[in-house]
């Protein structure tokens, strides 16, 4: 297999980056990675902080014993806004794994 399409393969289906660091484009690989673990550190802490937004609000009403239903705890969570994290890590990740792959494909083979 050609090493552009195995690093193609590398960096769209398993993690961007790891395409570039089987060609042995070390610096380009550990770029992708690293902005594709940013992306996700980012995903994951909006994730959080918004769960714990949520959390904060529904705790009294279950404190008096009232039941929640999943749609309400569904609304409640659309209601609360991403923050610019939220908003811009999810980007970042998804133009990593795209450009990661871009690039191991366009890397010849020598």
């Amino acid at each position: 297999m050609k090493n552009s399409i195995k690093g193609a393969l590398l960096s769209g289906l398993v993690f961007p980056g790891l395409g570039q660091i089987i060609q042995g484009r070390n610096k380009a690989g550990i770029i992708f990675i690293s902005g594709s673990i940013i992306g996700l550190s980012g995903i994951t802490y909006a994730v959080i902080h918004k769960a714990m937004l949520v959390m904060r609000q529904i705790k009294p009403l279950i404190a008096q014993g009232q039941s929640i239903s999943t749609h309400e705890l569904i609304r409640t969570a659309a209601h609360i806004p991403n923050g610019i994290i939220g908003n811009i890590a999810p980007f970042i990740f998804i133009g990593c794994w795209i450009i990661s792959t871009i690039h191991a494909l366009k890397f010849k083979d020598e």
